[in-house]
Parts: structure tokens; C-alpha cells; sequence
């Protein structure tokens, strides 16, 4: 048995779009829970993590973006909610909509995703997001990050 053998790593990527003091989040349903994080997803073998965040934005949300800084990469051991022999590493850009990529709230006050899958979106305004609103500690940390207060 090699060293590899036991090792599963899950790697995501995810854009912070920030927009008139309003960061875009989605809202998800996925293998019966809940989920509020940032947008993008799961890096494919053959591309980078750039290439992972500007296809997952033209795959679930319809648009072309600009992805820009590095804002924050897992830098402690972050085990899988839904498989704990997967470690998951997230990488983080903060991203731009350029003019013509206008992308509107898809949620209701009261509307919640509930099938598998289903993905909401919602801008928040920035003061009134909290660091533990977020399901994901890799998501709370690159906030705090983005935020400027780490």
C-alpha cells in the first residue's frame, strides 16, 4: 500500500463578489443539509483553480467573470461534512462581474432550497453578514480575510 492510497483530498474553489457594499452568497440544499456559502465548487482533473471558478460561475449562475486577487487558501485541516475520510482544501478569489454580468437575488425572505442540488442566491449587505452565519469554517476564515480582519 503506497502513501497515496489512503489519502482522498476534495479540492474547491470559490469567488467573494463584492458589489455596492453587498457580497453575493448561495444558498444550497445538498445531501439534506442546508448550506450558506460562497459561490463555485469542485476543481476538475486538467484545470486550474482559476479555470474551476470561471466554469462553475458560467455553469450555475449564466456568467462571465474576472477573477482577480487571491484571497485566502485553507491553511488547517478541514475534514469533509459529507465524507470525513475526504479532506477538503478551498481556494479563494475574490471576483468581478464586469457591466454587462448583472446577477439578481434568486431567493425569497422565506424561500429555502430542499431538493438535492437546489441553489438559491442572495446579496447581503457586508455589515450584515456574520462570520457564523457561514456553514463552512474555510468560508468564515476567507470572509474575515476578504474583511480585512484577520
Amino acid at each position: 500500500m503506497s502513501y497515496f492510497d489512503n489519502n482522498k483530498f476534495n479540492i474547491r474553489v470559490y469567488g467573494i463578489v463584492e458589489n455596492s457594499g453587498r457580497i453575493l452568497l448561495s444558498d444550497e440544499y445538498h445531501r439534506g443539509m442546508e448550506v450558506l456559502k460562497f459561490p463555485g465548487g469542485g476543481l476538475m482533473h486538467g484545470e486550474g483553480p482559476r479555470e474551476c471558478l470561471a466554469r462553475e460561475f458560467h455553469e450555475e449562475l449564466g456568467v462571465e467573470i474576472d477573477v482577480r486577487d487571491h484571497v485566502y487558501t485553507t491553511d488547517f485541516f478541514q475534514t469533509s461534512v459529507f465524507d470525513n475520510q475526504v479532506q477538503v482544501i478551498c481556494i479563494y478569489y475574490k471576483v468581478v462581474l464586469p457591466l454587462e454580468n448583472h446577477i439578481e437575488s434568486r431567493r425569497n425572505a422565506d424561500q429555502k432550497p430542499r431538493e438535492n442540488g437546489d441553489q438559491n442566491l442572495l446579496w447581503k449587505e457586508v455589515s450584515e453578514i456574520g462570520t457564523d452565519e457561514l456553514t463552512f469554517p474555510s468560508d468564515r476564515m476567507a470572509l474575515k480575510m476578504f474583511l480585512g480582519l484577520v
